[in-house]
């Protein structure tokens, strides 16, 4: 049984926008982002982060924009790279988005900042 996802977005709303408005708010530069994505509709996304890694999976337009290729998503490709990035010493806190909520709640679900912090 094969699996698909659609995404409808705003005209000009893409995670390369999102991740825009996040370097405004937090006042970072491409070079300081890392980002992963195995679909063409990340390719923005991979191209304005600094570092960015195509899943071995993905499709071959995100892996010719990408500087890097990743483990499969099937192999928790992106939790092996974040892990040798923090052995090597090279990052100490990764900030990721999660959302939170989907409770049966009529409040709309917040994202909240999980530090992933490794002590030296």
């Amino acid at each position: 049984m094969a699996t698909a996802v659609i995404d409808i977005l705003q005209d000009g709303i893409h995670k390369a926008w999102g991740l825009e408005e996040l370097l405004k708010r937090w006042d970072l530069k491409p070079e300081q982002i890392m980002a992963f994505g195995d679909s063409e509709m990340i390719s923005k996304m991979l191209e304005l982060a600094g570092v960015s890694y195509a899943m071995e999976n993905a499709e071959e337009v995100v892996k010719a924009v990408a500087t890097k290729v990743a483990p499969a998503n099937s192999q928790a490709g992106v939790y092996q790279v974040l892990e040798n990035w923090l052995e090597r010493g090279e990052l100490t806190v990764v900030q990721l988005f999660v959302k939170t909520g989907f409770k049966k709640s009529k409040r709309k679900s917040k994202p909240s900042i999980v530090n992933l912090i490794k002590s030296r």
